[in-house]
């Protein structure tokens, strides 16, 4: 617990509380400003914008050395007894076998962990969704505040992260089988 509040507490230290979000409907020109912060005392408390790698960086150092691997593809998952609790054992492509009390699934959209935890299978959620992080060396002008626009179909948004980058999306309904999101991206460029 003290290492979570130790990670915790630099996380907000290093990041900007977002106070408010725009919400601007680009077919009817509204704009609709919604707080989403709160303050207690001298703290806000709110949605924060995280930078990933600041976050991985963080809950890594607080873990002993070597106990992360990346880029490793898993061929099974299974559990053992040992004495009264369980342990999951881990099988690597490379023949390799690790043994944990924990283990944190983060393989993306086909997961095997999902999969050995017999989690049900992916369900098409009709969208399509881009997302980037945008670098301005010399520092951009936007407040800490979130702006997000919906039109017919899709929304995008802006999200500062620091003094120098910002997080921006776009979501859309995915086109039909066999299709590409080409139309979609020609209307966020016109």
């Amino acid at each position: 617990m003290v290492a979570f509040n130790k990670v915790w507490c630099f996380i907000l230290t290093l990041l900007c509380v977002l106070f408010r979000a725009y919400i601007t409907n680009l077919e009817s020109g509204a704009v609709q400003e919604v707080p989403i912060a709160r303050t207690h005392g001298n703290r806000a408390t709110g949605p924060r914008a995280v930078h990933r790698k600041a976050l991985l960086e963080a809950l890594a150092d607080e873990l002993p050395t070597n106990s992360i691997r990346f880029s490793s593809k898993l061929t099974a998952i299974k559990t053992e007894t040992h004495g009264s609790s369980l342990i999951t054992v881990i099988h690597i492509e490379d023949g390799s076998v690790i043994k944990g009390k924990f283990l944190i699934g983060c393989d993306g959209v086909h997961s095997v962990v999902a999969s050995s935890l017999g989690l049900a299978a992916l369900v098409h959620s009709g969208r399509s969704a881009v997302r980037g992080l945008v670098v301005f060396p010399q520092g951009h002008c936007l407040k800490d505040e979130m702006y997000k626009f919906i039109g017919t179909g899709g929304w995008a948004g802006l999200v500062p992260v620091t003094d120098k980058e910002i997080y921006w999306f776009f979501t859309c309904a995915s086109p039909a089988e066999g299709k590409t999101l080409k139309h979609a991206f020609s209307i966020v460029s016109s």
